[in-house]
């Protein structure tokens, strides 16, 4: 887990190392402490373990929707921005539980400048260097 104090703490979930590492690349030079997860059941463990300010969540995973990983996200740690990126269009049930969970989708590739707006709109992060209880 990436423990850097002042940071803004990003998870990403994406099965993809590509994305992961070169979003990773892009968001660490924006001043984020990033850490990759590959798959539902890895976000969902680091989350268990640890506060997340921001969570960027492939739709499509190995073992799992990634709106289902958002709703489980959601459910722990309901301070958790949540953004779901795609390269395909969900469904309107997939959709109707984004909204519920206050989540924002985007089609990949993604939209940097867009994204980092809402990256930048987030609130101050939380507190990481205390474990879950």
């Amino acid at each position: 887990m990436s423990e850097e104090n002042g940071k803004p703490q990003v998870l990403i979930v994406d099965d993809d190392a590509g994305i992961c590492s070169s979003l990773g690349a892009i968001l660490r030079d924006k001043g984020y402490a990033v850490t990759p997860a590959v798959s539902r059941a890895a976000a969902i463990a680091a989350v268990s373990r640890q506060s997340w300010q921001i969570a960027i969540v492939d739709l499509r995973l190995p073992d799992g929707s990634g709106a289902e990983t958002i709703q489980e996200i959601k459910r722990l740690a309901p301070e958790t921005i949540c953004i779901l990126m795609t390269a395909y269009a969900p469904t309107e049930d997939e959709l109707a539980g984004l909204k519920r969970d206050g989540a924002v989708s985007f089609l990949k590739p993604l939209p940097l400048e867009q994204l980092l707006t809402v990256l930048q709109r987030a609130p101050n992060p939380v507190r990481t260097d205390q474990p879950r209880v």
